[in-house]
């Protein structure tokens, strides 16, 4: 396990809501493969695919505000927006 590796992963992930899709579930395989890198493997694959499908370039959160969740979604930006503006609007 080399959890240092996954610092960087968890540092981009804390504004992941406006990552596209594919860009998203590519870090999340990073941080995962930093823990356990056969399961990190596993969602490399899955990222891959992702990457690949039409839902690529897709906003995760434009993607999560469609969904039967979306109140929730949306009540948590609105919030992220007022508290943690980065976690939506990041600089870098």
């Amino acid at each position: 396990m080399d959890a240092i590796a996954g610092i960087s992963a968890c540092r981009s992930l804390r504004s992941c809501l406006n990552f596209p899709l594919g860009r998203f579930f590519g870090t999340l395989a990073e941080m995962i493969s930093a823990f356990d890198t056969a399961k990190g493997s596993q969602w490399y694959v899955f990222a891959n695919s992702i990457c690949q499908s039409e839902f690529a370039q897709q906003k995760l959160l434009n993607y999560l505000l469609q969904g039967e969740k979306k109140t929730f979604y949306s009540d948590l930006a609105e919030k992220l927006s007022e508290n943690y503006p980065l976690a939506i609007y990041p600089t870098s």
